[in-house]
């Protein structure tokens, strides 16, 4: 009896012992990289165990995930089996000294054939950035902003962005074009850069009106987003010809304007990235 007992310990720590074994291998399997690649350019060589990239770890915002058909892109570890499985090019993020140089940084806003050309901020109100620069420093012509309510990357229903109507044509300046019919109609094209992926909006509406809380809303449910844009096509000084379409995700700018008190200029556009 005492054999075999002194056989059945032997034997369970054998299977300890072979355990131990597995999982030490497993964790040499799956080095993570403790920063992010510092190449530009997609990594192609075949990587080693060093320069792996652990999905469930990183800091997204520092890199940039394309999945590739190739087999020569970087390795991922990540818990999830379906991401696992396949192929990807890792570049660095080309805004992230734009994050290290202010946190609330969230995308780069231009419009073609104008100024707007700058980076979108977004704080927890809509009031810090409309005298502070990019850098946070104290500047009249503050900097270009998201509202506080908007989540941004192209999560929401409403996205705003607002700034102000220089003389000097800075900043949204040059939005004062679009009360040009023929300029209006030639320029409809919106690009914002956010952290993860280039989007192009068509603009469907412009016009002028005094501030609207009304106007500014997020989020809205189908009855009312429906009514939310036909309102706005209705006061939209030019016609784009845009058939109402509540499945759009809408952007609006918005600056002040003089041509009534306390006016602002609203230009709406919809979201085309993916048509």
């Amino acid at each position: 009896m005492a054999k075999i007992t002194l056989y059945v310990l032997g034997l369970l720590s054998l299977i300890v012992i072979m355990m131990a074994l597995f999982t030490f291998d497993q964790q040499n399997n799956d080095l993570v990289i403790e920063n992010v690649p510092q190449k530009s350019s997609s990594i192609k060589e075949e990587p080693s165990q060093a320069e792996k990239l652990n999905l469930d770890e990183v800091i997204l915002d520092e890199v940039i995930i394309e999945e590739t058909s190739s087999n020569d892109g970087i390795d991922i570890v990540t818990n999830s089996p379906a991401i696992a499985s396949k192929s990807y090019n890792i570049q660095k993020n080309p805004y992230k000294e734009l994050i290290t140089r202010n946190s609330d940084y969230i995308g780069w806003i231009q419009l073609e054939d104008t100024n707007v050309n700058y980076p979108i901020v977004k704080s927890q109100d809509n009031d810090y950035y409309l005298k502070r620069n990019f850098d946070q420093a104290y500047d009249e012509k503050g900097t270009i902003y998201m509202d506080y309510r908007n989540f941004g990357l192209g999560f929401d229903q409403h996205t705003i962005i607002y700034g102000h109507n220089m003389k000097d044509g800075s900043m949204f300046g040059d939005l004062k074009l679009f009360k040009d019919e023929s300029y209006a109609l030639s320029n409809r094209y919106i690009q914002i850069e956010d952290l993860y992926k280039t989007r192009t909006y068509l603009v469907i509406a412009s016009y002028y009106d005094i501030a609207d809380s009304s106007i500014i809303q997020t989020y809205f449910s189908d009855d009312t987003y429906e009514k939310y844009l036909e309102v706005i096509l209705d006061k939209s000084q030019i016609d784009y010809g845009y058939e109402l379409n509540t499945s759009d995700q809408l952007l609006t700018l918005v600056t002040c304007t003089y041509e009534v008190d306390d006016g602002r200029y609203f230009i709406h556009a919809v979201d085309i990235t993916d048509k």
